[in-house]
């Protein structure tokens, strides 16, 4: 009976070890359960994370193409303007050397001096030099606004960083999916290991057969203790001694056996203890992994969509405001030059046609001037014949006709009025003031207007 005794004693004292062992693999799993727990949410959450980061990034390329054809939009416009201005500049330019070139007609001035005048005589200096200031002023501006690089830069650092933003995420991505989980971050070093899914679901499986195992010992030892205080009842009754032989050699036997179950449960326990460090070690460099790389990656992002690409927007933006701004003074300096080329351009022409005009109106005036000359001997050749007729009439007739025989209210009250003379005519001409045109000038102004001399 005492051995019987010292066999339940040992029974219960390896069963209560037996807990408490298998109370702490219980512990264990549960905060392993907890942990992994934290890594599916974080998992869930990386995957959305990186859907989303591929869409900003996207975003951000699609924002930075839109900036760049603003750019070359504007780029385009102001070479357009550029090239016009400049060369509708030299238009005038030659427009006005033309203007230098054609001599003024000599007998247009009233006095002749030593120097001869061209038709640029006409034209104001400083209007042509305020003028040409104005738009050497705005094409240097404009130089200053896009000669420079330094919206292309710009531009280009922002490219190149939303390029190596995509990049990054998908090395990040390609870790993500191979769990290639760096060792060391800070320093970049990556460690291949094997896959860590696959290693979760072994140490999962293994800590399953374990606690299976754990609770077949422990059961094991409850049945072992309860057949010891069985053993007791059954020989403190009256039983034959083969069956009490027996079943003290089953409880001997399962005595013995009891260091070599607590060191199988202890060895037991440290296994799963292992697979649960383990577990912990890879969640602890998913989650090292998830806020070192991934969440500082996304405040990078943002950070530079926040900052550098708003201050690119900024800097574009106020490039195209002054853009504007110029364009509009561009527009009206365009206006002021090609209406200057217009109106000189006419000058020339109208000159040229003033010329012809004051040729055409010398010729009516000589016509005119014929004209008067030849009336005026048709007219003394009348005059003369009808004083001879008259002198006849009288010498004839006078002698014998009243002076009233033709009533005076039939002739205005005039008294004698035939026996007065012919009234006398008067034709006068006034010829106008008309400069006389030198050959030459005729003869340009023909070729220019008319094609011939």
């Amino acid at each position: 009976m005492d051995q019987l005794k010292d066999w339940t004693d040992d029974a219960l004292s390896c069963l209560k070890e037996a807990e408490g062992i298998c109370g702490s693999a219980n512990s264990e799993l549960v905060k392993i359960n907890q942990v992994l727990s934290k890594r599916d949410n974080l998992l869930l959450k990386l995957t959305f994370l990186f859907d989303a980061s591929r869409q900003q990034i996207r975003l951000l390329a699609i924002l930075k193409d839109s900036l760049v054809k603003i750019v070359k939009n504007y780029k385009t416009k102001n070479h357009s303007w550029r090239t016009k201005i400049t060369r509708d500049c030299e238009l005038l330019r030659s427009v006005l050397d033309t203007l230098h070139k054609i001599e003024l007609e000599p007998s247009f001035r009233s006095t002749q001096g030593n120097k001869a005048l061209s038709l640029y005589h006409f034209v104001s200096d400083d209007k042509i030099d305020e003028l040409f200031n104005g738009v050497d002023d705005i094409l240097r501006e404009s130089t200053d606004l896009y000669g420079r690089d330094e919206i292309d830069n710009n531009l280009a650092d922002i490219s190149r960083e939303i390029e190596g933003y995509g990049k990054e995420l998908e090395v990040r991505y390609a870790e993500f999916i191979l769990n290639e989980v760096p060792d060391t971050p800070s320093k970049g070093n990556k460690k291949n290991s094997a896959n860590h899914d696959n290693i979760i679901t072994k140490l999962i499986t293994s800590n399953n057969e374990l606690e299976t195992d754990m609770a077949s010992l422990l059961e094991s030892l409850t049945n072992h203790f309860d057949q010891c205080k069985k053993g007791q009842d059954l020989l403190s009754k009256p039983h034959s001694e083969d069956q009490k032989r027996e079943l003290l050699q089953v409880l001997e036997n399962d005595s013995l056996e009891l260091p070599y179950v607590i060191n199988i449960l202890n060895q037991d326990y440290q296994s799963l203890k292992t697979n649960c460090s383990h577990l912990q070690s890879i969640t602890n460099k998913f989650s090292i992994f998830y806020n070192n790389f991934t969440a500082q990656f996304m405040v990078r992002l943002k950070l530079f969509g926040e900052v550098k690409l708003q201050q690119g927007l900024n800097i574009i933006t106020k490039k195209a405001q002054r853009v504007e701004i110029l364009l509009e003074k561009a527009f009206e300096y365009e206006q002021s030059v090609v209406g200057l080329i217009d109106y000189y351009t006419n000058f020339v022409s109208s000159y040229r046609s003033l010329i012809l005009e004051i040729e055409r109106r010398r010729k009516i005036n000589d016509q005119v001037e014929a004209a008067v000359s030849r009336f005026r001997k048709e007219l003394q050749s009348i005059e003369e014949k009808e004083r001879t007729n008259r002198e006849d009439f009288l010498i004839q007739h006078a002698d014998y006709l009243p002076q009233d025989i033709i009533s005076p209210n039939l002739l205005d009250g005039s008294q004698g009025i035939l026996f007065k003379m012919l009234p006398t005519v008067g034709v006068e001409f006034n010829r106008e003031p008309l400069p006389k045109i030198s050959r030459r000038g005729l003869e340009e102004a023909r070729i220019a207007i008319l094609g011939r001399k």
